[in-house]
């Protein structure tokens, strides 16, 4: 088993999702269409990309555009975790898709062209990245916070009252 390998599980959710007689670790990614996560490289959050089933990785990273890469420079020596696998019939709708998003070659933005969004709409169509909804609504909150309670002081001193000590 190469190192790459070995360092993937399959996601909780997954193996909750009916995936549970299976090994956690898999014994071959060879013709697989796997959405992975990894733990991103600041500690905060997961960093999320592509699998093809040639073995190569697809993602997008702050400061650069969508690519193809190896698995092991997409793991940059962490676990990854197996969020989404397709089905054979899905593949090339999912190949049109990466296809599309290589070509239009957007830049990476934090809320609306992230690691989660493309991966996610690569995979199902359906790119959302769950992880900028809660950042946008933890901002959403802050701004309430200040405008209700008379400006941005009043607002982190709310904040440090019910924040756990």
């Amino acid at each position: 088993m190469n190192s790459a390998l070995s360092a993937i599980r399959f996601s909780p959710h997954i193996q909750a999702g009916g995936w549970s007689a299976r090994s956690c670790v898999p014994t071959s990614l060879d013709g697989r269409f796997l959405r992975l996560s990894r733990e991103k490289l600041t500690g905060a959050g997961r960093h999320e990309g592509v699998l093809l089933p040639n073995g190569t990785a697809a993602h997008i990273t702050h400061g650069q555009l969508p690519h193809l890469t190896t698995l092991a420079e997409f793991q940059q020596g962490r676990e990854c975790l197996i969020e989404d696998e397709l089905r054979f019939h899905e593949f090339a709708a999912a190949f049109a898709r990466l296809d599309e998003l290589l070509a239009k070659s957007e830049p990476y933005d934090p809320l609306f062209n992230n690691c989660e969004y493309f991966a996610r709409e690569v995979m199902r169509g359906n790119g959302i990245s769950w992880q900028a909804v809660v950042a946008v609504g933890a901002i959403g909150g802050i701004g309430y916070l200040a405008y209700k309670n008379g400006g941005f002081n009043s607002a982190l001193e709310a904040l440090r009252s019910v924040a756990p000590r």
